[in-house]
């Protein structure tokens, strides 16, 4: 009898051990679980699209589209669909200059899962809170993280 080896379960042209990986990296970093309802959400987009890397003008186009009303309708419907409240911001974030970047009160970054560099889709299930800057930037898109390997 012949082993498999390393069998790798695709989810459209995407490797799922990878994605899960992805999931488990957001998680994390940030302390809060992505639910099974936007696993189940992001799935079916993986498996509908091969999310191909936008070119910078591309990339700014997109970002245009996630004005300040997608994005609180994004949050809005994450609460609702996850049952979860959105995090907000307890303290003030400062830049490098002292300027205040994230005010009390402010809602938490909103990740996209599948990046805006991907043409993510501007929906709550790809929506993650993530806390400005160390779990955003520098921790979710850091170096070694699964989505640089998910997302070519």
């Amino acid at each position: 009898m012949k082993k498999v080896k390393n069998a790798v379960e695709l989810v459209g042209k995407y490797d799922w051990g990878t994605a899960k990986r992805y999931f488990a990296h957001i998680q994390d970093i940030t302390g809060r679980q992505v639910l099974q309802v936007q696993v189940d959400k992001l799935k079916e987009a993986l498996r509908a699209k091969e999310y191909k890397k936008l070119s910078p003008a591309e990339v700014t186009k997109h970002r245009k589209k996630f004005t300040s009303k997608v994005k609180n309708k994004c949050i809005e419907d994450w609460e609702r669909e996850t049952g979860q409240k959105w995090p907000r911001y307890t303290e003030e974030v400062l830049d490098k200059n002292g300027d205040v970047v994230r005010a009390i009160g402010t809602p938490y970054d909103a990740h996209h899962i599948i990046e805006n560099q991907f043409e993510g889709p501007h929906e709550w299930w790809n929506m993650h809170p993530a806390k400005f800057p160390d779990e955003h930037q520098g921790g979710i898109h850091g170096a070694g993280s699964p989505s640089r390997e998910l997302f070519k």
